[in-house]
C-alpha cells in the first residue's frame, strides 16, 4: 500500500477507536483484532482516499450487517472525522458505473460537482449524500 493509503486507513481507524462508544460498537472494538489487506483489482497505482469506505467497512463488520450490494463510498477524512471532498465526482462515478456500482454514498461537500454529472450517470447510480461518517455507515448498511 502507498503511504497515502496507509495514512488514510490510520486516520479512519483512529477515529473509529476514539468514537467507538458514540458509534455503539465499544465492546466490539475492544474485543476484536484487526488485520487489513489491500488488493489492487484494477492494476493502477493511483493513490486512493479510502478513509470513508474503510470506516463504513469496519462499522459493517463490527455490527455484523452487510453493506448494500454494489455500493461505492468515496472520500477521506481528517483525524477529527471531518470529511474531505474528493477531486472528481464524474471520474469516480464513471469508474463505479463501469465496474457495476448501482449506489454511491457521496460526501455533501461534493454535491455541487454531482449536479454537473451527465444524465446517464445520474440515471444509473442512486446517490446517497452524507455529512458525517456515522450517517454514511448507517445509510450504506442493509
Amino acid at each position: 500500500m502507498s503511504k497515502f493509503m496507509i495514512d488514510s486507513l490510520q486516520r479512519a481507524f483512529t477515529y473509529l477507536k476514539s468514537h467507538k462508544v458514540e458509534c455503539g460498537i465499544g465492546r466490539e472494538v475492544d474485543n476484536s483484532d484487526f488485520h487489513i489487506e489491500s488488493v489492487n483489482l484494477i492494476g493502477t497505482n493511483v493513490d486512493a482516499p479510502v478513509g470513508a469506505v474503510f470506516f463504513v467497512a469496519m462499522y459493517s463488520a463490527l455490527r455484523k450487517r452487510s453493506v448494500k450490494a454494489s455500493t461505492v463510498v468515496p472520500g477521506d477524512m481528517t483525524i477529527q472525522g471531518n470529511l474531505k471532498p474528493f477531486n472528481s465526482v464524474q471520474e469516480f462515478m464513471q469508474v463505479g458505473m463501469d465496474y457495476g456500482a448501482t449506489k454511491a454514498c457521496i460526501p455533501m461537500e461534493n454535491k455541487r460537482q454531482y449536479l454537473e454529472l451527465p444524465a446517464d450517470i445520474v440515471e444509473k447510480i442512486d446517490s446517497i449524500f452524507y455529512t458525517e461518517l456515522m450517517v454514511a455507515a448507517q445509510k450504506c448498511l442493509e
